[in-house]
Parts: C-alpha cells; sequence; structure tokens
C-alpha cells in the first residue's frame, strides 16, 4: 500500500441532558479542529473537553462565535474551534453549549486502512453495523463519488468496491483508482454529528494514523 496516507477519527452518538438536535457537531481530531452547525448567526459558543483519563471535569475550555465561514466550509454558518494545542484523543468527551442547550460528543476511533489499486476499493473499520458514506473526489469540477458500505457486525470493518457501477444509495459510476486519487469517509449517527477520516494516495512512502 506504497503512497497510502490517511487520518483516522470518530464521534460516538451524544449522550447529554438537555440535549439539542437542531445542533450538529464535526469533528476531526487529527486536524485539530471541532465545526458547529445550527445555532443562529453570532451565538457564542463554549467547547469544553474532558480527558477522562485524568479523572471527572473538564481539562480544556474554548469559546466561538457562529460566523459565516470561508471554504472548505462552503460559506455555512458554524463556528469552528482551531485546536492546534491540543492531541484529542480516543474517549475524550466533547461538550457544546450555548445559553441554554448543550450536547456532547465521546471521540472515539475509525479508521481507513487501505486502498487498493488493482482492485479499486478502499477499506476500513467503523462502529459494527454502521452504515459509512466513502467517496472519492475525481477533479475540481466533478462532484465525489460515494459509496455507502455497511460495517461488519463483529469486526467493524467495511470495503467501498469501486471496480463496479454503484448500486442505490451508491452513486452509479465506477472508477479505476489511479495514483492521486483522494477523498474521504465519515460516519453520521442519529444526533445529526459526523466524524471525518480523509485518506489520499501519493507516490510517497505509506503512512497511516489512528486515533
Amino acid at each position: 500500500l506504497q503512497g497510502f496516507f490517511a487520518i483516522s477519527l470518530f464521534g460516538m452518538p451524544s449522550s447529554v441532558a438537555a440535549e439539542d438536535y437542531s445542533i450538529s457537531i464535526s469533528a476531526c481530531p487529527r486536524c485539530h479542529w471541532i465545526s458547529v452547525y445550527g445555532p443562529p448567526l453570532g451565538t457564542v459558543l463554549t467547547l469544553t473537553i474532558d480527558d477522562p483519563s485524568n479523572g471527572t471535569g473538564t481539562d480544556y475550555t474554548r469559546t466561538a462565535t457562529i460566523v459565516v465561514a470561508p471554504p472548505p466550509h462552503d460559506n455555512a454558518e458554524c463556528a469552528t474551534f482551531n485546536l492546534s494545542d491540543i492531541e484529542l484523543l480516543s474517549g475524550f468527551i466533547v461538550t457544546v453549549t450555548t445559553e441554554a442547550v448543550s450536547k456532547t460528543i465521546i471521540i472515539s476511533s475509525m479508521a481507513v486502512t487501505g486502498v487498493n489499486l488493482t482492485t479499486d476499493t478502499v477499506s476500513g473499520i467503523a462502529t459494527p453495523g454502521a452504515q459509512v458514506a466513502v467517496f472519492v473526489w475525481m477533479d475540481s469540477t466533478t462532484p465525489p463519488i460515494y459509496r455507502y458500505p455497511v460495517a461488519d457486525t463483529v469486526t467493524g470493518a467495511w470495503t467501498a468496491d469501486y471496480s463496479v457501477p454503484g448500486i442505490p444509495p451508491d452513486d452509479p459510476d465506477a472508477v479505476d483508482l489511479v495514483p492521486g486519487n483522494g477523498g474521504g469517509a465519515y460516519e453520521e449517527n442519529a444526533n445529526r454529528d459526523n466524524t471525518w477520516v480523509d485518506w489520499a494516495w501519493d507516490s510517497g512512502p505509506q503512512i497511516e494514523v489512528s486515533i
């Protein structure tokens, strides 16, 4: 798998009192940011992070305001917390609050574990039984092409097969994966929170990262 690059992350389903499902959280631990969507423009959000390995309690706090965000957020109304000084790890408890509501995710591990140019497949692991959205970028003018594999109910392993035309809900296009292709994979939970793993194929040495 020479040349395969992966960044791994996963946010588990939320579990908090007074939870507001109009808020959605997108977490990218290895990218060191968390974005929040849903509250009106100008809403001030407080982000707290608890590392349970050192006991109960808040370890980090940040604030941010809902604004019209520049690319790559497609001018969406969101607040982005840049966390370059924090290494977000599996098990961290992340809570976002406004004056009235809150929402929490627990960071867990997810990974794209392989890209096979011979079989035109992308594979990885996720929550057992979960549906994963996997996409590959073709070029700057073509929409990404999606596959929606379901993770194995025991191992959590999944494979997105681009060697044959997709069957709905997959996109119909087949893709001949080649060096230079890239894309991502994400899992959205029932509470509208999603988590990302970005992947790319390059000519350099293989690097795999999983948290």
